[in-house]
């Protein structure tokens, strides 16, 4: 009976761990630092007494491509042929755009504030230098100016990043935001 009771609840690991692995397309692995997001495997090293994730990046075809920075760098997704990493501990971040292969670097971009991916399209908000931007500045509401006390009042421009095809539109649409 025990032998009987041993076979089928192996059968009913067997059939669990079946379903799991066809589940687990572009999803993370428990228990590991790891997990597949299309054709890639990503895998997540922490580190030792710094901040950020070492990152390596394996095809299909076993080739790995390993992103180690002394800055506090995150995965963040990996579209088409290129990978995001995200930079920073504070408000104020920066979205490096790399090529897989080799890390080399597409684009750079600095953003604050409400990020968002859709499709092959990286919505963000750009903080903008008021001496050297060229911007009119919009009327910031009271409770932020308000607020200055703690830190400082800046402007903020909406932009998208097309990664596919390395292009950025500046919408134009700029507002008032409170800085760290």
């Amino acid at each position: 009976m025990a032998a009987l009771i041993l076979s089928l609840l192996c059968l009913s690991v067997q059939s669990a761990e079946k379903q799991l692995n066809g589940i687990l397309e572009n999803s993370f692995v428990p228990d590991t630092n790891s997990f597949t997001q299309g054709n890639y495997t990503v895998s997540i090293v922490e580190r030792d007494g710094r901040v950020g994730e070492d990152i390596i990046i394996t095809d299909k075809q076993g080739n790995s491509y390993i992103y180690d920075a002394d800055e506090p760098a995150y995965f963040y997704k990996i579209v088409g042929d290129k990978v995001l990493i995200d930079f920073g501990t504070g408000s104020m971040r920066g979205m490096g755009v790399y090529w897989i292969e080799n890390f080399v670097e597409v684009r750079m971009l600095g953003y604050m504030g409400l990020e968002k991916l859709e499709d092959s399209k990286f919505f963000f908000q750009h903080p903008l230098n008021t001496r050297e931007d060229d911007f009119i500045k919009p009327d910031c509401p009271p409770e932020l100016v308000e607020m200055t006390r703690l830190g400082g009042l800046g402007y903020i421009e909406n932009q998208i990043y097309y990664i596919e095809n390395d292009s950025l539109v500046k919408t134009g649409i700029i507002e008032c935001q409170y800085y760290e």
